[in-house]
């Protein structure tokens, strides 16, 4: 964008998010534990937020069957009972 339209770059976040489509929770939670279990990512107390490298915020963000209604993921060791956005 900055090459096409002169916007400048900017970041509001310090993350990196990854959607990805997952049938159930399940799923979901292999592929998170693949990743700890893998030595370059370790877990936060969100459940979707991981350290890539001790160094950089990856956030795993589900969509596909596991979504309510309103499009939020719902995870039942969140406290929030949904995938919280960070403030």
């Amino acid at each position: 964008m900055d090459g096409i339209y002169d916007l400048g770059i900017s970041r509001l976040t310090q993350d990196v998010d990854f959607a990805l489509y997952v049938p159930e929770w399940k799923d979901y939670n292999t592929l998170r534990e693949k990743l700890i279990n893998s030595g370059q990512f370790t877990s936060t107390r969100i459940t979707h937020k991981l350290i890539f490298n001790k160094a950089y915020e990856i956030d795993i963000v589900p969509f596909g069957n596991i979504q309510n209604e309103q499009a939020a993921g719902s995870h039942q060791s969140d406290k929030c009972g949904r995938i919280c956005r960070d403030k």
